[in-house]
């Protein structure tokens, strides 16, 4: 298999050169676009993480890996004809007739349906739209390329190394393997929250299972009097509740590796340095709250009261005759609150950078955006149409091709990334400080514009030549520097003028438009321009045209669906930490049985019992709930200042989440506390005497 990659393109003359080999039997090439696709009445495919791709349609036996067969009509023989997969057609309630349309990069076109495909790698919501190949070629890959080139034959690897030097060949096996390990690392957010609850639950399942053992060994005392009566040594009677402890944790543990390991592979975590010291940071936080808690729950849970209160002062000494159980439980519900808050200041702060930059350095009049996170281009005849509606004085595209400038990328520090496009002023719509050069003419002019940081880190300056180079056509140009900006939150580091990028990259397929930021004539009806571009926005399905704070506001949804699956999983730590509550207090409950029946004896109410036992719960979830929003808030800012140069520029704290904290610590106290307290609201005054 031969895999296109930026030092090696790979071509249609090339795939015909091996497949005129002796020793190979069969050569496939293998292309597909992203895509969106539009139903008959205009309603885009819901096709979710599968993908709409767009594909040429090739004849079975000319297939080394999925086969397409057609299981209704036919195949497509010329323009304007395309077949989709079964389990499109029926999700889509497409059928043989119908006519979609097909949006892509560079615009939106028509196709007619002839023909219904059984295939092979459909599933989800996976579509493929298929075209004839020559429909594919002319219309879709003008220059020849091809993403891959898979063959079958005699023939061996070492053979086509020698035959291929500069190419990228790799067996089937390691395409694989490849492939997956690019899944891993586009799931590695999530990977590193799953691998992080991990040592969460861990610790909180820990002080649980403490608390419990606690409880079945003190409803055995008797057992093991009798046992020690019989002449067992208390080493043996300690080794065999040692030995039940292992049983039962080994085989938890045997249960939660077999189901986890028959779920997914994790694979190696690598983590940049500072990431690392923020782990032993965060280690060396838990222990320390661990200790401090023990010594409020020692120290400030004792303290006398002059008020007179019986029922909060016996609550306060409960708490305070076992400081270390206190501590353990309240600890439980401190790290699930320390990690909710963490994560809380982390989203708010990604939030207001992107605000502040939004609302301090935008002054566009409208947003077009498929989406904040989108793998849909905008296709060029919207921006054209756009640009050349009445009312628009101009447009600033956000437009990333695959190229480097002195081995430095826009959006990556490597030559693998991807750079923005200079077309036009960009202080049309963003408020940018030009320190050098300027913007005249700098679409059509060879050249770079930079940011004062990435001028000073590649040490040049406004007339320096530097080298621009193309990952996909292997080309190299110098160019001089054109304009040098200000740092600024809301525009790239890093671009190239629109001339650089149609030298090195004719192919617009590989342009990738992200977002226009439309800016409004002074005399022009705002509201009639806005209709206006909205309609043509909103013709293209997956397309939005938004005003400024809208656009705020889908950048925070996208943020909050990230956050909400982390808080989905923390939610249950809390859980876990309310059955600690419970635990530890049906324990104190167990030990004190007499004590209840005498204050039951010498005239407390069941109220006033059930009053006390809920007041020590509360006071344990308040204690665990103050020591995590103080611990969230510290683990918070350094997560913050981890990812500081990430785009993570700006510090902010959820005040209203904070507040929730000590009103849903006094609720979790109130509910951990029903049934221990109506347990021991129960306790008969003859226990004292029995």
């Amino acid at each position: 298999m031969f895999t296109s990659s930026p030092d090696h393109p790979l071509t249609l003359d090339m795939a015909e050169e091996i497949a005129a080999r002796p020793d190979v039997e069969k050569v496939e090439t293998t292309d597909m676009l992203p895509v969106v696709l539009l139903g008959p009445d205009g309603d885009t495919y819901q096709s979710g993480g599968a993908g709409t791709w767009l594909l040429p349609s090739v004849p079975p036996e000319d297939l080394i890996t999925v086969t397409f067969t057609v299981s209704e009509g036919r195949v497509p023989e010329g323009p304007g004809e395309a077949v989709i997969n079964s389990g499109a057609a029926e999700r889509g309630e497409l059928q043989v007739g119908d006519t979609v349309t097909v949006i892509d990069s560079v615009g939106r076109t028509d196709y007619l349906l002839v023909g219904i495909t059984e295939a092979g790698i459909a599933s989800g919501g996976w579509a493929g739209v298929q075209v004839s190949e020559e429909v594919f070629r002319a219309d879709y890959a003008p220059t020849g390329t091809t993403g891959r080139i898979l063959l079958r034959g005699d023939v061996t690897l070492d053979t086509l190394r020698e035959a291929y030097p500069d190419a990228d060949l790799r067996t089937a096996g390691q395409a694989a393997e490849e492939d997956s390990e690019e899944i891993r690392q586009m799931l590695s957010f999530f990977t590193y929250i799953l691998l992080a609850f991990g040592p969460v639950a861990l610790l909180v399942g820990t002080f649980i299972i403490s608390n419990t053992f606690s409880m079945l060994v003190g409803h055995r005392t008797r057992e093991f009097a009798l046992l020690r009566a019989l002449g067992m040594s208390r080493p043996q009677l300690t080794g065999s509740v040692l030995v039940e402890a292992a049983l039962i944790g080994g085989l938890l543990l045997v249960a939660g590796l077999t189901t986890s390991l028959a779920a997914a592979v994790v694979g190696d975590w690598s983590t940049s340095t500072r990431t690392v010291y923020l782990g032993i940071g965060t280690v060396l936080l838990i222990l320390g709250v661990l200790l401090l808690l023990a010594g409020v729950a020692r120290h400030v849970f004792a303290w006398r009261s002059r008020s007179g209160a019986v029922v909060p002062l016996l609550a306060r000494t409960n708490l305070s005759r076992n400081p270390r159980r206190t501590a353990a439980t309240a600890f439980a519900l401190t790290l699930g609150v320390a990690l909710v808050c963490a994560v809380g200041i982390l989203g708010a702060s990604i939030k207001f950078s992107v605000f502040g930059a939004i609302e301090e350095e935008m002054t566009a009049d409208a947003v077009v955006s498929a989406g904040v996170v989108s793998n849909q281009s905008i296709p060029e005849q919207t921006v054209d149409t756009i640009e050349g509606m009445d009312g628009v004085e101009g447009i600033v595209t956000v437009t990333w091709v695959p190229l480097s400038v002195d081995g430095k990328a826009g959006s990556r520090d490597e030559a693998g990334g991807v750079t923005a496009v200079l077309d036009t002023d960009s202080r049309m719509a963003l408020t940018l400080e030009v320190l050098g050069g300027g913007f005249d003419d700098i679409a059509e002019r060879p050249g770079v514009g930079l940011s004062r940081d990435t001028a000073r880190e590649l040490d040049v300056g406004v007339g320096d030549l530097v080298e621009v180079t193309s990952s996909v056509t292997e080309s190299t140009v110098e160019v001089p520097v054109r304009v040098i900006w200000e740092n600024s939150s809301a525009y790239t580091p890093l671009a190239v003028s629109r001339a650089t990028v149609a030298e090195l990259l004719p192919d617009p397929a590989t342009w990738f438009t992200q977002t226009l930021f439309v800016t409004f004539a002074d005399d022009a009806d705002a509201g009639a321009v806005y209709e206006r571009v909205s309609a043509e926005a909103a013709s293209y399905g997956v397309l939005q045209a938004m005003t400024p704070t809208e656009y705020q506001v889908s950048a925070a949804a996208q943020i909050d669906q990230l956050l909400a699956v982390v808080y989905a999983l923390l939610a249950l730590s809390v859980v876990i930490a309310v059955l600690g509550i419970i635990n530890t207090l049906s324990l104190s409950i167990m030990e004190r049985t007499h004590e209840y029946g005498m204050l039951r004896a010498v005239g407390m109410q069941q109220g006033q019992i059930r009053r006390m036992i809920t007041l020590e719960s509360v006071l344990i979830a308040v204690l665990g709930a103050g020591a995590g929003v103080a611990s969230g808030v510290w683990l918070g800012w350094c997560l913050v200042r981890t990812q500081d140069g990430q785009g993570i520029e700006r510090w902010a704290i959820p005040w209203e989440q904070l507040a929730v904290v000590p009103v849903a610590a006094v609720l979790v106290g109130v509910i951990a506390a029903l049934w221990p307290a109506r347990r021991a609201a129960r306790t008969s005054p003859l226990t004292a005497v029995e």
